[in-house]
């Protein structure tokens, strides 16, 4: 089952590896202020993705990534849809 779910101080730590290590400091500095949007993707409770947006009157999508044995099972179009809807 997949889960969508925006991240916190207290998800952030089971996602953080899966950032671009130029975004891990970024991302858990500012993951409690609204100027990142940090998106988790877990698969049965495991992480198996992230993204990263910067919110504004357009949205840029700082990172996205999906670990190799998650791929090719919609959880990026899935997180993209849901950063999307936001």
């Amino acid at each position: 089952m997949l889960t969508i779910k925006r991240l916190n101080p207290t998800t952030l730590p089971a996602y953080l590896l899966l950032f671009k290590p130029s975004l891990r400091q970024p991302v858990r500095e500012q993951v409690a202020i609204p100027s990142l949007c940090v998106w988790g993707a877990s698969f049965w409770g495991q992480p198996a993705g992230a993204a990263v947006v910067a919110p504004g009157n357009t949205a840029n999508l700082l990172d996205l990534y999906v670990l190799p044995a998650y791929r090719r099972a919609g959880i990026a179009s899935t997180l993209l849809a849901t950063i999307e809807s936001e």
